[in-house]
Parts: C-alpha cells; sequence; structure tokens
C-alpha cells in the first residue's frame, strides 16, 4: 500500500532531524599507567650514604600516583606501596592482569665513579627472544631467568610455527616503537630537576630489562639520578626535588596521550 503524503513529510522530517542533530563526541578513555618501584624489601637497589634507592622511588611513585588520580586524562595502579619484594615477573603480571596501558618502573642508579650523574631512560631493545634473555639474566643479575632461558629455549622453539613467529616479531616490533615514542616525549618535556642535571643530558638507550621486555604493553625504565653522586643522591631526598620529578613524569605521560589520541582519533 503507497504511503499518504503526510507519511513521507513525516519520514522526511525524521531524517531531516537526524542529520542536524551534533555528532556525539568521541569519548576517549584514561590512559591506564602502572607505575613500578623498583626493588623492595629485602632488595634495597642501589645504597650509598644511607640511602636505599627501593624507599626513594616509592616515595616518588606514590606522589606521581596521587599527580595521576588527580586528572581525568589517566588511571594509575602501583605495583608496590610498601617496602615489600615483588618478583620481576609478578610486576609483569600485576600491570598485565590490571589491563594497563603503559608500564613506567622508577629507578635510581649507581656507578663506581662518584661523578657520573644524570637521568637514563630506557625501553625494550631488539635482540632475537633467546639472546635477550640470556643478556637480560646477566644485566639484571637474575640467575634463575638465566636457568629457565637455557631449559627452555629448545622447546619453546619447537612450540611455535612460523606464522606464529612472525606475529610475535610484528607485536615485539610495534611495541619498541611505541615505546621508544613514550621515551622521546618524558625526555623531551623533562626540565632539569636538579642542579647536577642542569649539567646533564638527558639519555635514552635501549637494554633488555625484564620489566621493559617480557612484557606486553608499552613500557620504560628510568633512572631517575646516581645515588653515588653526593648532590644528586641529597636532592634526590629533597621533597621539592621530588616533586619537579614527578612534574616532569606527568607532563611527559600528557604528552604522549595526546599524540596517542590524535593518531587515533576518527
Amino acid at each position: 500500500m503507497p504511503s499518504s503524503p503526510l507519511a513521507r513529510i513525516a519520514g522526511f522530517a525524521v531524517c531531516l532531524l537526524a542529520f542536524s542533530l551534533p555528532a556525539k563526541a568521541t569519548v576517549i578513555a584514561p590512559l591506564h599507567i602502572m607505575v613500578d618501584p623498583g626493588h623492595g624489601g629485602m632488595d634495597a637497589g642501589a645504597v650509598a650514604g644511607g640511602t636505599r634507592e627501593a624507599d626513594l622511588v616509592l616515595a616518588i611513585a606514590q606522589r606521581l600516583e596521587r599527580k595521576l588520580i588527580e586528572s581525568p586524562e589517566f588511571k594509575v595502579s602501583l605495583t608496590r606501596r610498601t617496602d615489600e619484594r615483588v618478583a620481576l615477573n609478578e610486576r609483569v603480571r600485576k600491570a598485565e592482569m590490571a589491563q594497563a596501558d603503559l608500564f613506567i618502573s622508577l629507578h635510581a642508579n649507581s656507578n663506581g665513579d662518584a661523578r657520573v650523574r644524570g637521568m637514563e631512560i630506557y625501553f625494550q631493545n631488539h635482540l632475537p627472544p633467546d639472546e635477550e634473555t640470556l643478556l637480560l639474566a646477566a644485566l639484571e643479575n637474575q640467575k634463575e631467568l638465566l636457568r629457565e632461558s637455557v631449559k627452555n629455549r629448545s622447546a619453546n622453539l619447537s612450540k611455535k610455527n612460523d606464522v606464529a613467529m612472525i606475529v610475535e616479531d610484528l607485536r615485539r616490533s610495534s611495541r619498541v616503537r611505541t615505546s621508544r615514542r613514550l621515551s622521546l616525549e618524558l625526555a623531551n618535556t623533562w626540565e632539569p630537576a636538579t642542579t647536577n642535571e642542569a649539567a646533564t643530558t638527558r639519555t635514552i638507550r635501549q637494554a633488555p630489562f625484564h620489566v621493559v621486555s617480557r612484557i606486553s604493553i608499552p613500557s620504560v625504565l628510568i633512572e631517575l639520578g646516581f645515588l653515588t653522586n653526593k648532590k644528586d643522591r641529597e636532592e634526590l631526598k629533597d621533597a621539592v626535588v621530588q616533586a619537579r620529578i614527578v612534574d616532569n613524569l606527568y607532563a611527559g605521560l600528557l604528552e604522549y596521550k595526546k599524540r596517542m589520541d590524535q593518531s587515533t582519533a576518527p
């Protein structure tokens, strides 16, 4: 049965109204950051002048958490909140169970030369998985990881077909590129937080630390300074300097999020 002129007019009006309504704004979800204060418990990390790396980075991580909580742009979790030892594998598991978008591991460095100072940012390198695990074990002095690598290398390779290995390699490459972008944003927005740091360069390096190599999300490990450098050590303990460090981290994360939001916008 043909529609009446009135029905056709009504239909046209509905279509016109639909096209005249403003498009629904794209809702951009907050970026979930997993902040990882390195070491903890019996694992004090670097120790110099009575200062434990584990305590220092926990204090800064908690400051960063408070800063991120205040922003609608971010959601934040911590791998530890007290002076407790958390295994490397458990740190990775916590990030992935929480479905975090980024992993930021905070550390303080040490060196036999007390003159060495400055901030360093590390992200995953491109070594093949088997070589990477062996080098990782040597760098982090994790004997259990070395034993696991030697024991499982052949078994793991035999289980993977060519397609699975190609897919894994593509994912790794994408993760490395994104982690590099995060490293660049953190370095580019970093203002010297200490007087010592003002004379140094923010260095970006690639290294197979466990928490940046054995995780499925973009990740960086940041050495905030050298505890073996007396001036760095004293300033890193200072509340004002810690607040500046947190502001730097926040600025880099915000810039990274803006770029990612732009790249995924319709």
